[in-house]
């Protein structure tokens, strides 16, 4: 027997498995179906990472049909059969997308990420499929033009008119040709947009402050000790305590520290205000140090300063010292790299 024959037989023999397994794995996607917890709360025990590709197509599919029935109906369009039909259209992926993104934005992963960046422009093109649908705007565009005849009450007037109001603004009354533009350029925004914010959380979270001396944590729990110390193991400062930005506003930690740390760094020359304000304010200015470059770590990490709290905030002018003055306030967190102040000459 030719040994393609066999190949060929032996695919036909697993065809029937891989659509059993395809199959119960798309059974046992919960997202599919309405949580049965108390307020349809979803159920994180069940959900993985790699339910919600399946799930967003299949919502995003959904959705298409049941708009395309809404722009398709025979009968006059009227506040029920158009802007309440569309309202309630979508269930699955407006579902799927409240788990998922606030899953992402509080508890992301690679693989999360992963479908963050997949979907961006195929949800971005299926908001313009709805948008730029021209029998649909036809509809709603009929209703506005009488909606002092309508006997709306003011809350659904106001949906009439943000839902109208919403679809021009998103091209409902352009030309093909530019709704095929604007398609383009939305999903390219999108897929920016995107990769941006997930660039930003990457540099958010590697932004640290580096502890030498386990001392120095004194107030912390040995478990955030122990956190911090693997942190800083795992960015390559082996034996040192790295404190990660956790909260922009009022770095927890900061709050129980009995002494700041006082790490040595960015010490280089003063720019002449901060050397006339170390001056007036200790009597002495200190000569100038090497230089430090724009590599050099935040200055909240050079200084032996209490804790502010986030019950003791300096005022907002003080978050951003420009250059590294001993005496400058310390910021409230550790800043990015690419926003770190470099000593000024």
């Amino acid at each position: 027997m030719p040994p393609r024959f066999l190949t060929r037989l032996l695919s036909l023999a697993l065809l029937p498995m891989t659509s059993l397994t395809a199959g119960a794995a798309e059974a046992s996607n919960p997202l599919f179906e309405p949580s049965t917890l108390p307020f349809g709360y979803p159920r994180f025990d069940r959900i993985r990472d790699e339910h919600f590709a399946p799930a967003f197509t299949r919502g995003m599919a959904e959705h298409l049909r049941e708009v395309e029935a809404i722009a398709a109906a025979p009968a006059e369009p009227t506040f029920d059969n158009t802007l309440v039909a569309l309202e309630k259209s979508g269930d699955l992926l407006g579902r799927v997308q409240r788990v998922f993104f606030n899953l992402v934005g509080a508890h992301g992963n690679d693989a999360l990420r992963a479908v963050e960046k997949e979907m961006a422009p195929k949800l971005s093109a299926h908001s313009d499929a709805i948008r730029l649908n021209p029998a649909l705007f036809a509809r709603i565009n009929a209703l506005h033009a009488r909606i002092d005849q309508l006997g709306l009450d003011p809350e659904s007037r106001r949906l009439l008119e943000r839902t109208h109001r919403d679809f021009v603004r998103s091209g409902a009354r352009l030309g093909e040709a530019e709704k095929t533009r604007l398609r383009s350029l939305n999903a390219e925004i999108a897929s920016l947009q995107t990769t941006f914010a997930q660039n930003v959380l990457k540099e958010t979270n590697a932004s640290a402050v580096i502890v030498d001396r386990r001392e120095e944590l004194a107030g912390l729990a040995d478990a955030e000790i122990a956190a911090a110390g693997a942190a800083a193991k795992a960015a390559g400062h082996d034996g040192k305590f790295a404190l990660r930005l956790i909260n922009t506003s009022g770095h927890p930690h900061s709050a129980r520290w009995r002494t700041a740390p006082s790490a040595s760094a960015c010490t280089g020359p003063r720019s002449p205000a901060a050397a006339a304000a170390a001056t007036s304010t200790t009597g002495n200015s200190s000569p100038a140090s090497p230089a430090c470059g724009p590599n050099a770590p935040p200055c909240s990490a050079t200084r032996a300063t209490p804790p502010i709290s986030s019950r003791s905030r300096p005022p907002p002018t003080s978050v951003r010292s420009t250059s590294c003055s001993p005496t400058s306030p310390p910021p409230r967190w550790p800043t990015p790299a690419a926003r770190r102040p470099t000593c000024s000459a």
